[in-house]
């Protein structure tokens, strides 16, 4: 039996940075949530799964990232774009 891959689009939401940190993070003024459409390949494998993140964790390495003047040479988050932390 051919296994074949379905391809959907679907409702993404993205916490995008707005503005570089200082002090505590404020969703209102440093991020927004933007809502994009995305493509989707769903699993063709019956022993693959398709998860669906229902949480957000942010810790504080992260708001390293997302100060202008960071003491670390990892790459930053850029203004504008969705703060993406692993892709695999």
């Amino acid at each position: 039996m051919k296994i074949v891959e379905t391809v959907t689009t679907l409702r993404n939401k993205q916490v995008v940075l707005r503005n570089y940190v200082t002090g505590f993070p404020k969703e209102s003024l440093d991020m927004k949530i933007v809502e994009t459409i995305t493509t989707l390949k769903l699993p063709k494998d019956p022993n693959e799964v398709l998860l669906k993140n229902l949480y957000l964790s942010y810790d504080a390495y992260m708001q390293i990232l997302m100060t202008k003047d960071r003491l670390v040479q990892v790459g930053p988050y850029a203004l504008g774009r969705d703060m993406v932390w692993l892709k695999f």
